[in-house]
C-alpha cells in the first residue's frame, strides 16, 4: 500500500498577502512576464510558483500622481508594472514637503533651553483625529486603508526633477526588500498604473528557484547598492573608489538560513511550554 506524502506548506501562507487574490488573478499573472518564462518544475513542492503568486503577491492600482514608494521609507516588498507607467525620481530627489513629510525645525541650544523652561506643566493629550491628514504643504494625503501621498502638479514636478520611466514588465524595489534597507528613490505613477506587489518572502523563494531572476537581482544589487553598503561598513569605508570597486567585483550576494526562523522558534517555545 502506497504511503501518503505530506507536503509542509509555509506557515506564512496562513496569512496570505491578499486573501482576495483569485484563481483568475493567478492565471493572468502566470501568463505574463517574467512568470510565464519561469520553469514551474524547478520550484519545490512546498512552495510552487502558483502558490507563491497566490499567497505572496497582491494587485494594486495607483492613480496619476500617487507616490508608489518614497525615498527613505523602509519596505519589505517589490513591485512589477503590469500596465501604465511610473517615474523614478533621480538624485537629489524630492523635498520633504512634496513627499508628504513635515519638515522638522532644528532648534539651537538656547532655543531648546527656552522651550524647556516655558513648557506647560500639564501633560499634553491628543486623540488620533488630531493627526489625520497631516503631511507636507505641497502634497495631499489620501484617507484610505493604506495612506497614499498624491502630488497635485505632477507635470511641474517632472519638469523640475530628473527622472526615468518604468513601463510594463519592469520591476523595482527588490534590493531594498531583500536587504531590508531604506528605499533609495521615490517612484510615482505617471498615469493610472496597475502593479503586482511581491512581499520579501515571495521574492526570496522565486530567487532561489529561478536562475534568471536571481542573476537579475544580483546584478541590480551589484550596480546600485553594493558600493553604497561597502562605504557604510567600518571595515571598508576608508578605502578609495577603485579599491571598493575591486572588492565589489569579487563579492557574491548570498543568503543563508531561514528568513522565517522566528516562526520555528515560536513553535519550539509553544511545544516546550
Amino acid at each position: 500500500m502506497a504511503k501518503a506524502v505530506v507536503i509542509q506548506r509555509p506557515q506564512r501562507w496562513d496569512n496570505p498577502f491578499d486573501p482576495d487574490v483569485s484563481d483568475a488573478d493567478v492565471d493572468r499573472l502566470l501568463s505574463m512576464e517574467p512568470f510565464c518564462s519561469m520553469d514551474e518544475a524547478k520550484f519545490p513542492a512546498s512552495a510552487p510558483l502558483r502558490e507563491v503568486i497566490r499567497n505572496d503577491m497582491r494587485l494594486l492600482v495607483f492613480e496619476k500622481g500617487e507616490i508608489i514608494i518614497r525615498e527613505g521609507d523602509y519596505g519589505t516588498s517589490a513591485f512589477l508594472v503590469l500596465s501604465g507607467q511610473a517615474r523614478v525620481i533621480l538624485p537629489p530627489g524630492l523635498p520633504h514637503a512634496l513627499l508628504g513629510r513635515l519638515e522638522i525645525e532644528r532648534k539651537g541650544v538656547f532655543a531648546a533651553l527656552r522651550q524647556l523652561w516655558s513648557n506647560d506643566p500639564l501633560p499634553e493629550a491628543r486623540g488620533p483625529a488630531s493627526y489625520e491628514g497631516q503631511g507636507g504643504q505641497d502634497s495631499q494625503v489620501l484617507k484610505t486603508e493604506e495612506v497614499r501621498v498624491v502630488l497635485p502638479d505632477l507635470e511641474k514636478v517632472l519638469e523640475q526633477h530628473k527622472n526615468v520611466s518604468l513601463g510594463p514588465g519592469q520591476m523595482f524595489g527588490e534590493i531594498a526588500a531583500l536587504t531590508r534597507a531604506a528605499r533609495t528613490t521615490t517612484i510615482i505613477a505617471d498615469q493610472k498604473t496597475e502593479l503586482v506587489e511581491i512581499r520579501r518572502t515571495g521574492i526570496r523563494d522565486i530567487r532561489r528557484s529561478n536562475d534568471e531572476f536571481r542573476v537579475r537581482v544580483d546584478k541590480l544589487y551589484r550596480e546600485n547598492s553594493l558600493l553604497a553598503h561597502l562605504r557604510q561598513t567600518p571595515e571598508f569605508k576608508h578605502l578609495d573608489d577603485e579599491k571598493l570597486a575591486t572588492i565589489a567585483d569579487r563579492i557574491l550576494f548570498e543568503t543563508y538560513g531561514d528568513f522565517d526562523w522566528h516562526i520555528s522558534y515560536k513553535r519550539l517555545v509553544q511545544q516546550g511550554s
